[in-house]
């Protein structure tokens, strides 16, 4: 039975699904996925097999329900030795802190926090956030190093300030007076800069800063990226170089752009080994 000639109507409704379809399937702004990796670390000390390490980054000040009771409860229920704050936890374009802080004064009483600034963090809450994050109970890391401990064996965090206001300064800086062979963990917000560390023998790398891509198109992979842009080449999961480890956060929140197109947000939680 004939259905008749397809109006204007019906051939714009149509088009319009063909459309909102796939984004319906692809977006996934609001899926929170939970990421559990192993990494085999270069001169990891024995003693911190099975370190594990909650990764969170570029949360810009969003909430994953009221307080970030969710992401506070994923975090509290994996139990990590260390929590690692990547940067872009406050977002510029709100002005508002508190966001942020309450996540890290409950974060930091589940775990030790580790925090390093961002792009975001730069530009109108530099001075007032590390007062206040000392407040929380997070260790603010910018441009200098501390040692964790287990047993005998000691691994050193480095923690690099943001590298679009201090350069190089923030390599130099968040890696002094660590020894070439010990082990040493960096939290660092931009991941272009690997080979900077890896120069400097780093044996791991934390980092954000891109999302991910946010907008992903199957078999290629991430558009664009801030500071890498086109089709840039550190965006999401692990990476090598030489001795050389990078995981890089797709983080948990947006920018600029409202959305999320096959890169879901993510919080990680990473398990380390040492190398064979």
């Amino acid at each position: 039975m004939s259905s008749g000639p397809i109006t204007r109507r019906k051939f714009l409704a149509m088009v319009a699904c063909a459309a909102v379809v796939p984004y319906a399937m692809l977006n996934r702004t609001e899926e929170l996925t939970v990421t559990r990796q192993t990494i085999a670390v270069h001169t990891l000390p024995t003693l911190f097999s099975g370190f594990t390490i909650c990764h969170l980054s570029d949360l810009h000040s969003r909430e994953y329900g009221a307080g970030n009771r969710e992401l506070l409860r994923i975090i509290d229920e994996h139990k990590p030795d260390l929590i690692a704050m990547t940067g872009d936890m406050i977002d510029k374009r709100r002005c508002d802190e508190s966001v942020c802080l309450h996540l890290c004064r409950e974060a930091a009483r589940i775990a030790p926090a580790k925090f390093v600034t961002g792009n975001h963090e730069m530009t109108n809450f530099h001075q007032m956030i590390q007062h206040r994050l000392r407040d929380t109970g997070v260790d603010f890391l910018d441009n200098r190093n501390t040692i964790l401990q287990r047993g005998g064996d000691k691994v050193y965090l480095a923690g690099a300030g943001e590298y679009n206001y201090y350069g190089k300064q923030s390599i130099k800086f968040s890696m002094n007076g660590i020894p070439e062979d010990a082990c040493s963990i960096v939290l660092s917000h931009h991941p272009e800069i690997m080979e900077e560390f890896s120069n400097r023998k780093a044996n791991l790398i934390l980092s954000g800063h891109t999302h991910g891509g946010q907008i992903r198109l199957p078999f290629a992979g991430a558009v664009i990226a801030p500071d890498q842009w086109v089709f840039p080449r550190y965006t999401d999961g692990l990476y090598r170089k030489g001795g050389t480890a990078m995981y890089v956060s797709r983080g948990l929140g947006n920018s600029i752009i409202p959305l999320r197109l096959n890169c879901p947000p993510e919080i990680a939680f990473l398990t380390l080994e040492p190398a064979a």
